[in-house]
């Protein structure tokens, strides 16, 4: 049982992000697709050259879409965290 999908946590606001699935496709179903037969020479070392190379730039998107995600969630808790730092020394003073 191969691998059927990335895991990753894409970015929608400073706020919020969704855990979202992003499917791999195989060779087989990617040489099935109707519109790869407007190329004329597409033989399997080509589609696993694309392959390999659609993978790397899945993951490359993944981890950034991550990346961004947890970079917001960061500052919104660091917003929050010095906010309630200045109502504190407020109260104290």
């Amino acid at each position: 049982m191969g691998i059927k999908g990335i895991l990753y946590n894409k970015f929608k606001t400073v706020v919020s992000y969704a855990t979202t699935k992003m499917p791999l496709l195989p060779i087989e179903a990617i040489k099935e697709n109707d519109k790869l037969l407007t190329y004329d020479s597409i033989d399997d070392d080509v589609l696993q050259s694309y392959s390999e190379y659609s993978l790397a730039q899945l993951i490359y998107y993944a981890m950034k879409e991550s990346a961004t995600s947890e970079q917001s969630s960061r500052m919104t808790a660091m917003e929050g965290a010095s906010k309630n730092a200045g109502e504190m020394i407020d109260k104290l003073t």
